[in-house]
């Protein structure tokens, strides 16, 4: 979005700049990927298992998926700055700051309340 602005603002050294550094992540992204999966495969045949070989619809998936992950993960911390009250194993708390939180109300967490068969 910052860069759109930019650009119809005319300001082309700056979009310049923002593009450079998006694709220096995704260059590093792309490369760490590829450091994990070949550790990963050399870990994997040491135990003597086969790995299947990508193909290009496997490579277009994490391609696509790059994008969509660091959406993902926007939205939610966005979601998370702005939670006021989070409910976690029958305790409610408030949030009105970083160093403000309320314990709302209390009930002692019972597992079997939400067993994996309920869900099933």
């Amino acid at each position: 979005m910052l860069s759109l602005v930019l650009w119809l603002n005319g300001k082309l050294p700056a979009v310049a700049i923002l593009g450079s550094g998006l694709a220096i992540y995704v260059v590093t992204q792309i490369l760490c990927l590829i450091i994990l999966e070949s550790q990963v495969r050399g870990i994997v045949e040491q135990k003597g298992e086969i790995l299947p070989l990508f193909d290009a619809f496997t490579v277009f998936k994490i391609l696509l998926a790059l994008p969509l992950t660091q959406i993902v993960y926007a939205l939610a911390l966005t979601s998370a700055t702005f939670m006021q009250q989070v409910k976690w194993r029958g305790i409610t708390y408030q949030i009105k700051g970083p160093w403000d939180i309320k314990l709302v109300k209390y009930q002692p967490y019972n597992a079997t309340e939400t067993s994996v068969n309920s869900i099933i």
